[in-house]
């Protein structure tokens, strides 16, 4: 009995940080209009006019891209939480829901990294130096202490 309390809560507990990680205001959490994040980093990194219109075709490049995968996001979590909640929960399908997933988090990372690869060229050494700190204390102030930035 004891230890079926113990799967019950461990379970419970799973389900609660799904639910609050995966349907909370994840989707939007730091997200800014492009152009509004645009005009960030004109002003942060003292763009230039030609630059500031380079890093703009950049972002409308990638951000579609972005949304797409974002917009896929939602729907696989609530579909994940149903599979958990189910009185006898089939393994294998929440196991191929978390990898569905995980590979969308993979594709729109890879995504990001390659719009910022792209913007940073753009930078002179000054300017690259700026956004690099930049980022490492957006990721501090995230709570993201470990991860580097570029």
């Amino acid at each position: 009995m004891n230890t079926s309390l113990k799967k019950l809560g461990a379970f419970t507990a799973l389900l609660i940080f799904l639910t609050a990680g995966g349907l909370s205001a994840k989707p939007d959490r730091s997200r800014m209009d492009p152009e509004k994040r645009l005009e960030h980093m004109k002003k942060n990194l003292n763009l230039s006019d030609e630059q500031t219109e380079k890093i703009r075709n950049i972002m409308a490049k990638y951000d579609p891209k972005r949304e797409a995968l974002r917009s896929k996001i939602g729907p696989l979590y609530k579909e994940l939480v149903e599979l958990m909640s189910q009185d006898n929960p089939n393994r294998n399908a929440v196991k191929t829901k978390m990898e569905q997933i995980s590979d969308i988090k993979i594709e729109l990372r890879l995504i990001m990294l390659d719009g910022r690869t792209e913007m940073f060229q753009v930078l002179n050494e000054e300017q690259k130096a700026k956004w690099k700190e930049q980022m490492k204390k957006f990721a501090k102030k995230r709570g993201n202490w470990n991860q580097d930035r570029d």
